[in-house]
């Protein structure tokens, strides 16, 4: 719907839109993040000891890798491509998109471990590297404006 004022008409945000500009959607997501950071911790600290990759750590792994996935797409949706060109958060959405990208290979290696598909040991140190720099995307909550 739209509302006209001094003649011009103005539409409303969509759902999408008033959804990812909430401070519920950047609490949620800076949650997600912190979580994952937390988790990568965990995980450096359970394999410091020599113990085996644990089932739980590649779920995890592949479910904040799929957060944010979606949390890119919900920007997308609500901002379209022009929020990568045009926005001020412009080197924040490309650094996401980088790092989604990124994870990708990361949640194949995951899936295909976990259904017991191959038997081949991957490395991932690089893919885990980038994890962490993911985790650097805390900044962004402390941003000026």
């Amino acid at each position: 719907s739209s509302r006209s004022l001094g003649g011009e008409e103005q539409k409303e945000p969509s759902c999408i839109k008033r959804l990812v500009l909430s401070s519920c959607f950047e609490l949620f997501f800076c949650g997600v993040i912190l979580a994952n950071a937390v988790t990568v911790g965990l995980e450096v600290e359970y394999q410091s000891y020599g113990r085996a990759e644990n089932q739980a750590f590649a779920i995890a792994r592949i479910l904040f890798s799929l957060s944010y996935v979606a949390e890119l797409f919900f920007r997308f949706a609500a901002f379209g491509c022009a929020a990568l060109c045009r926005s001020e958060m412009r080197w924040w959405y490309r650094f996401d998109v980088l790092l989604v990208i990124s994870s990708l290979p990361e949640i194949y290696f995951d899936i295909l471990t976990l259904a017991a598909v191959t038997g081949v040991s991957h490395s991932t140190g690089s893919i885990r590297m980038l994890r962490i720099i993911k985790i650097s995307r805390l900044a962004r909550t402390f941003r000026v404006p």
